[in-house]
């Protein structure tokens, strides 16, 4: 609403606003014609694209960009310190931490989508003894922290992200993952043993192999196809909760109008999906041309992508509203980033 106010006889306030109509449009349909349980997940999607369009829209300028990453470096350090401060008071330290969202395996996920913004902040100070300090924190920090959830999926893209944007940022920063070496205590290590116990349930390392190809084809780039087809067939009573969110005296849907909504919303998500490979091409040949300051929020976008794909050989939750959010917002900042580069809107 506050940017609407400020913005609604420019062109990009004209779009969000239409943008909205249509979502919002689109949710009362769906709250009129299908289960809730479909209706809920079906939102929260719609509603963190809307946030997708609010960032790209919102942050204008490389300062904007910049005011935004520190903004992110706050926040995962303070999700850092909770997880640590969690981890302390634990009855039993063999526990995974869940931070503040009661499961593990989704705080590790938004840890990881958090880190490559978070890791390149410090890249933008002009002090390089506050560069040096705050990315061995930023390090420290979230590598004990997600050892600690035991999730075998985002440590491993914890590591791939790191990697990834120290090679695409500046590779003098190599040497400073040896700091990570004073926070390989007995804790850590244990941690890092129970989180591979735990992903062992299929006997041996070929069902293994087996069993993660197979997590992968139906998690494949974080996106878990079950979802969709689960919404897909939510006509069916064993979906969902049965009743529509709202129910209006003598109103019939027709069968027909259900699968016209479904089957239309099928071909916008995959021209939008469509939209967002153009999204993460462009940022890789953007990157290479861009100017130091701005190639950052290229590097630290391609490395969470790259992240949550990692990730999705093991597990998926992108479908949990917390992720989606983060998911989006990283969009978002990745568009953004484009639009600054090329100085269009596309």
């Amino acid at each position: 609403l506050i940017y609407i106010s400020h913005n609604s006889t420019q062109r990009t306030g004209v779009i969000f606003i239409l943008i909205n109509i249509i979502i919002f449009m689109f949710i009362a349909m769906m709250s009129m014609s299908i289960p809730i349980a479909a209706c809920k997940s079906l939102s929260y999607f719609l509603l963190a694209v809307d946030l997708f369009f609010l960032i790209s829209f919102t942050v204008r300028t490389q300062d904007d960009l910049e005011l935004i990453l520190m903004s992110l470096f706050l926040a995962m350090v303070v999700l850092c310190i909770t997880g640590i401060v969690q981890a302390y008071h634990a009855d039993n330290p063999s526990i995974a931490i869940q931070g503040v969202y009661g499961d593990s395996t989704i705080f590790a996920e938004i840890l990881v989508l958090l880190f490559p913004f978070a890791f390149v902040y410090p890249i933008t100070l002009e002090s390089k003894i506050r560069r040096f300090i705050y990315s061995i924190l930023v390090m420290g920090v979230s590598f004990w922290v997600i050892s600690a959830t035991q999730s075998k999926a985002a440590f491993i893209a914890y590591f791939i992200e790191l990697v990834i944007v120290i090679i695409l940022t500046d590779r003098r920063y190599i040497p400073m993952i040896l700091f990570l070496t004073p926070f390989f205590s007995g804790r850590v290590l244990n941690n890092i043993i129970l989180m591979w116990q735990n992903g062992s349930n299929n006997g041996n390392i070929i069902e293994n192999i087996v069993y993660t190809l197979r997590n992968f084809w139906t998690n494949g780039f974080g996106v878990s196809t079950d979802n969709f087809v689960n919404i897909y067939n939510s006509t069916a009573q064993h979906y969902g909760e049965g009743g529509t969110l709202i129910n209006i005296p003598n109103l019939h849907i027709s069968a027909v109008y259900f699968n016209i909504l479904i089957d239309v919303g099928a071909v916008f998500m995959i021209g939008f999906m469509y939209y967002i490979l153009r999204i993460a091409h462009s940022s890789i040949t953007c990157m290479f041309r861009a100017t130091p300051r701005q190639k950052i929020i290229f590097a630290a976008g391609l490395a969470a992508l790259l992240g949550i794909s990692i990730s999705s050989l093991l597990d998926s939750n992108l479908f949990e509203p917390r992720i989606l959010i983060m998911y989006w917002a990283m969009l978002g900042l990745l568009r953004s980033g484009r639009i600054i580069k090329l100085g269009v809107l596309d």
